[in-house]
């Protein structure tokens, strides 16, 4: 009821919206007094009261929807009560569905939300749940969704969408005061970790026995990294098996972040287990140790695609709220700086410390004197596995020019396009690598199509219906069995191999002048010990064991 002051004169009832309570929260914050922002927005000191202890609730509740607007009127800043859904779950994976829509570049409409709904509904055991047009307009409301009518000029250029866009970004970062180096962009890609180009002898030995085993090998990796270049965060990688071979006591020391799903996709789980685990502690680390500020005002701006991967933004922050996530516009994935070059300068990296690793020794100029000398070396592939894999990649990541990382975010933050730097790693110098190693018959074209063929593939998959409620409901912990991994042929070398290979190297090292090489050399001659070692066990034990047969 309207109160009555001044002689029965009733008294207007003020309610404010979501982003007003929060502009009047900062306000005080600032130094306002109760009586100013009381006479400003026309509410009681009670009501000032209410609104403060309420601070916290109005934040998530607002992150949930991207970064707050000043706007009185938009369609999530101006609601005034903050209602929930009944049913959470189905909330969440009718959200996810969008979301996944949206990433692939499809314009969904009210009557294909709510199908799809009812589907949702019908998987996860909803009962009673019609997908009306009022709960239609509810959903939108509660997730900012303005029904709009898609002209086909406008949905066939994005332009508008991206600069609304860089344009609200930058706003952000000037009136939230983030650096540079507080804001990030994270996303997922994968590797086939273990493909050849066509032509190979590796590559034909493999086709005829095996059908193109050796390059449907495959894992996901997230790459994160922020807007000046000078903070990456450690890769994660997923792979499938929970322990894969080689891996197995080594999980703690690995150069990434490894976590296992059936299919080596990112999901919501994993993602959200990498932002809180991972992503929040080195942020308030590089920010507290490198940038020197204080506890308080560590923050940051997280950028993401809108993937099945990515959680809801108000399930990704911190509990402070200072660390989040905002969201890219659907189909605006060329604006998105991983993707500027980043992506595949990595990728080329790995790919280069890969050959040099599989092909054995590189002939150097006067070895191709001698025509025995070209022949193809690749051997080594056989020895080749996740954990060879997972070191190249990370010491790959390292590697990145800190130039590579800044020039990504100019398209996004200055419509400035990004200054790719491939220098070593363009077609003709992998096809280089390639004939040095006597593989003659490998042409540039294939090389092209073998480093084009995953530079655009994404980490995620995009999920039916039922996958979806999975999802939401049970999580993809992956497959456990390392059944994969067993196949995997032992080809561990002799003891005596391995020594006299240490041996040629210490030999080197000693006869070697150059001084970024003499480090190693207490280092193989404590691992020369150690086989040494394991030798003498070795022919102690078989000789009890043929003293036993006798």
């Amino acid at each position: 009821m309207a109160s009555r002051e001044n002689g029965g004169v009733k008294r207007k009832r003020v309610s404010l919206s979501v982003n007003q309570k929060l502009e009047l929260i900062k306000k005080l914050e600032a130094g306002a007094t109760v009586a100013h922002v009381c006479e400003e927005y026309g509410v009681k000191k009670q009501t000032v009261s209410d609104i403060r202890k309420a601070k916290d609730k109005l934040t998530a509740f607002s992150l949930k929807f991207g970064v707050p607007s000043t706007s009185k009127t938009s369609s999530v800043g101006g609601r005034k009560h903050m209602r929930v859904a009944q049913d959470k779950d189905l909330e969440e994976a009718v959200y996810t569905w969008i979301m996944q829509e949206r990433s692939c570049g499809v314009n969904v409409r009210g009557s294909e939300i709510q199908n799809a709904a009812a589907k949702l509904a019908k998987h996860m055991g909803v009962e009673k749940f019609q997908a009306t047009a009022g709960w239609l307009w509810r959903f939108r409301n509660r997730h900012g969704m303005v029904k709009t009518v898609i002209h086909s000029e406008v949905a066939s250029a994005p332009t508008e969408v991206v600069e609304t866009f860089r344009t609200r970004l930058n706003d952000v970062i000037k009136k939230e005061g983030f650096l540079h180096s507080q804001v990030y962009n994270a996303v997922e890609t994968c590797l086939f970790w273990r493909s050849l180009p066509r032509n190979t002898r590796a590559f034909k030995r493999e086709t005829a026995l095996h059908g193109h085993k050796l390059n449907k090998e495959r894992f996901s990796v997230l790459c994160c990294a922020n807007a000046d270049g000078m903070h990456r965060l450690q890769l994660a990688v997923v792979g499938r098996s929970a322990r894969p071979r080689g891996l197995e006591d080594i999980m703690r020391q690995l150069p990434v972040h490894y976590y296992n799903s059936k299919k080596a996709w990112f999901n919501l789980h994993i993602f959200s287990n990498w932002f809180f685990t991972h992503f929040i502690p080195a942020v308030r680390k590089y920010q507290e140790d490198v940038l020197k500020l204080p506890a308080d005002e560590v923050k940051a701006l997280l950028i993401l695609d809108n993937t099945p991967a990515h959680p809801n933004v108000y399930k990704a922050v911190s509990n402070d709220g200072k660390i989040r996530c905002m969201y890219l516009p659907p189909d605006t994935l060329l604006i998105q700086p991983m993707d500027q070059g980043v992506v595949v300068a990595c990728k080329r990296l790995y790919q280069w410390w890969y050959l040099h690793e599989v092909l054995g020794v590189i002939k150097e100029e006067e070895d191709f004197v001698d025509d025995t000398r070209g022949k193809p070396r690749l051997t080594n592939i056989k020895n080749y596995n996740l954990k060879s894999a997972i070191f190249n990649l990370a010491a790959s990541w390292k590697a990145m020019k800190i130039t590579t990382l800044a020039n990504a975010w100019k398209k996004l933050l200055y419509n400035v396009d990004a200054e790719y730097d491939f220098e070593g790693l363009e077609v003709r110098d992998f096809h280089c690598i390639l004939q040095r190693a006597g593989e003659t018959e490998v042409t540039e074209d294939d090389v092209s199509t073998w480093l084009e063929d995953t530079e655009g593939d994404p980490g995620y998959k995009v999920l039916p219906e039922d996958e979806i409620v999975n999802e939401v409901l049970i999580g993809d912990n992956g497959d456990n069995s390392d059944d994969d991994d067993k196949k995997t042929v032992d080809n561990k070398p002799k003891l005596s191999t391995v020594r006299d290979s240490i041996d040629t190297i210490i030999s080197y090292i000693d006869l070697s002048s150059q001084p970024d090489v003499q480090p190693y050399y207490e280092h193989f001659r404590a691992f020369r010990e150690i086989i040494a070692k394991k030798q003498h066990r070795q022919g102690i034990q078989m000789k009890l064991d043929n003293e036993t047969v006798a």
